[in-house]
């Protein structure tokens, strides 16, 4: 029985990069199907998650109602500026 030999190339026939792209490739293939399959079998659950409560329906039509109120009296005037004059002088802040 003659002894075989290995030489740089393994025993299915093909260089090690080959073989390592070829196992990422069908790796990333059966990702694929079982993420496939996962969506056409999965629960039938139909509740959208970015659907709105009642409850915040009614928050955003109040404040969208104080926004519009706010634009029909006018904007509040502005804070009179602090003075920290005080608070520099103690050495705390």
């Amino acid at each position: 029985m003659p002894v075989l030999r290995r030489d740089d190339r393994n025993m299915i026939g093909m260089s090690p990069t080959l073989f390592v792209f070829l196992v990422m490739l069908g790796g990333g293939f059966l990702v694929l199907m079982c993420a496939a399959f996962h969506r056409f079998l999965g629960s039938r659950n139909d509740n959208d998650p970015q659907a709105r409560t009642p409850e915040q329906d009614g928050y955003m039509r109040e404040v969208r109602q104080r926004g519009y109120d706010e634009l029909s009296y006018g904007r509040r005037p502005l804070r009179e500026p602090v003075d920290n004059s005080q608070l520099q002088d103690s050495g705390r802040y």
